[in-house]
């Protein structure tokens, strides 16, 4: 019985994954995997991948997420093989060559394009929609997957396309459902959003905030590195952000007319903080531009710019 750790270290939605392609008799040669290894001797499983990745990328992991248990069985292994799964979003360092192959920080979207184990699928799908902590079973013949059991049940690994979108369910009232050209019409004229993620006691936490969209993403803005909020997007980068306008009662009818929209995403520290900063100038002061662009260079530094690529938007009307 092998005990090891696999780690999959997550940053503007790609992973760090190591191309095995340096070491002889390496049974995961030409695959792209996580970083880990085997258990020394005292280790527990967080013990022993924190040790790997310092070996393997020269980083620290500042948080782990225990996601699951992975049973690897194959008729290339003389013993059963219990792999640790983590998922790693914060972590110090300068990345440094690897001895075992090579790394790259792979797109979710691009991992399917490159040479992997099948069983991967499954469980980075897992992991990536933040289902609870799962056992999966895989057996191999060769590089063939023979039979895989997620908490006991049989699945197969064609229904995991990893970094593709979660099915969203349908909209009750299809009466009052409006087409995603009007809810992104909502989101550019809202003069504010309601931004909601979960906090650090597993509650819903949703704060306004002001907002500016460009027409695909998102963006806010904050204190640097501060608050509840940027402890939450570290945490689960999964947020959901709602707008709505034109709210009337009618206390006659005993309801309210309305128009809404929601948007389900994943939020990520801006690449470029000045061009979130100069979105919001534009909406907010469009009259004070130069006097903006000087606020933007004074507060640059201050500040911390998140980006929030939309993956689900829907709008929803009364009248």
């Amino acid at each position: 019985m092998l005990n090891t750790s696999l780690c999959y270290i997550e940053q503007n939605g790609s992973y760090l994954l190591l191309h095995r392609v340096k070491k002889k008799n390496d049974i995961n040669h030409d695959k792209w995997i996580g970083i880990g290894g085997k258990f020394e001797e005292g280790e527990s499983p967080e013990d022993c991948i924190r040790r790997e990745a310092r070996e393997e990328t020269g980083l620290e992991l500042n948080d782990l997420k225990y996601c699951g248990i992975v049973t690897f069985i194959s008729d290339g292994m003389n013993e059963v093989e219990f792999m640790h799964l983590f998922k790693a979003t914060q972590f110090t360092g300068k990345i440094k060559e690897c001895d075992e192959g090579v790394l790259e920080w792979i797109s979710k979207e691009k991992f399917a394009e490159l040479p992997h184990w099948d069983g991967d699928r499954i469980f980075l799908t897992l992991m990536d929609r933040e289902v609870p902590f799962f056992s999966l079973k895989l057996t191999y013949k060769g590089d063939v997957l023979t039979e895989a059991l997620l908490n006991e049940k049989p699945v197969d690994h064609r229904d995991f396309a990893f970094g593709s979108l979660a099915e969203f369910p349908p909209m009750r009232r299809k009466d009052r459902e409006m087409q995603t050209e009007a809810a992104a019409e909502i989101l550019t004229t809202g003069e504010y959003g309601i931004l909601s993620t979960q906090n650090s006691l597993g509650y819903p936490y949703g704060i306004p905030i002001n907002y500016a969209f460009d027409g695909k993403d998102i963006w806010i803005h904050g204190a640097k590195d501060a608050g509840e909020k940027a402890k939450d997007f570290a945490r689960d980068s999964k947020v959901s952000f709602t707008v709505v306008r034109g709210t009337k009662l009618h206390p006659e009818a005993f309801s309210t007319a309305y128009e809404s929209c929601i948007a389900f995403g994943r939020i990520f520290p801006a690449e470029d903080p000045r061009t979130g900063l100069r979105l919001l100038v534009d909406k907010y002061s469009p009259e004070h531009k130069d006097a903006g662009d000087a606020f933007i260079d004074r507060m640059i530094s201050h500040v911390s710019v998140y980006r929030i690529h939309i993956e689900h938007l829907s709008g929803k009307k009364h009248l």
